[in-house]
């Protein structure tokens, strides 16, 4: 509890510096995906359901492939791993490579395994984002109004500009590019690096928060 505690103030800092630094055309000041969905939601005290990390990797290559076991301390190839109580890893073999995708109720070990197939890509898959999605929930069916103020006190202390919005029904979802946050995505030739979506159902509201995007079904 404490090692989560003090992940999350270490976050909050991070997300307040981006703000300061923002202003600044010059910064050169970084914050990745998870660190930034991570302060948001300390921020604002949202119980964290779950964090599905995913990415898509060049696995097909044996070279490839030990590199990638090195990397994630594993002995052996497999379609799913039990990585420890809270966290386990899915590999879905396609035709020029791999899916990964971490699922973890664990942020510091969803932060380990977020740096270390960044770390992976940066190497061997420089032209693929490792995406992270984060799960939170209330225990109401929010209004689609009470829905947009929860959404502007997740993003009062970063210097977002909205790409595009959608509300059909019981689902609302926003893109945004936050200057400073990485990796940024390209969708419809805008740069997107943070979207946030809400599924409003009988008895509860689902929230996800993704960087560059909701990778996930909602």
């Amino acid at each position: 509890m404490e090692k989560n505690k003090n992940i999350l103030t270490m976050f909050l800092l991070a997300a307040n510096l981006l703000n300061q630094h923002s202003a600044a055309a010059s910064s050169v000041f970084q914050i990745n995906g998870l660190e930034t969905m991570a302060a948001i939601v300390s921020e604002n005290e949202l119980p964290i359901d779950g964090i599905i990390i995913e990415a898509w990797l060049p696995l097909e290559n044996i070279m490839f492939k030990k590199a990638f076991l090195k990397q994630m301390n594993l002995t052996k190839w497999q379609e799913k791993v039990q990585l420890s109580s809270a966290t386990s890893l899915k590999l879905s073999q396609q035709s020029h490579g791999a899916v990964v995708q971490i699922i973890s109720a664990d942020l510091v070990e969803a932060v380990d395994y977020y740096h270390k197939l960044n770390q992976f890509t940066k190497l061997w898959a420089k032209n693929a984002p490792v995406g992270a999605t984060m799960i939170c929930s209330v225990e109401e069916n929010l209004t689609n109004e009470a829905c947009r103020y929860l959404l502007e006190d997740l993003l009062q202390t970063l210097p977002e500009r909205l790409i595009s919005a959608t509300e059909d029904g019981a689902i609302l979802s926003y893109s945004y590019y936050v200057e400073g946050v990485t990796p940024v995505l390209k969708v419809a030739e805008e740069r997107v690096n943070l979207n946030i979506a809400f599924h409003r159902f009988e008895t509860r509201t689902m929230i996800y928060i993704g960087s560059p995007v909701i990778f996930q079904q909602y």
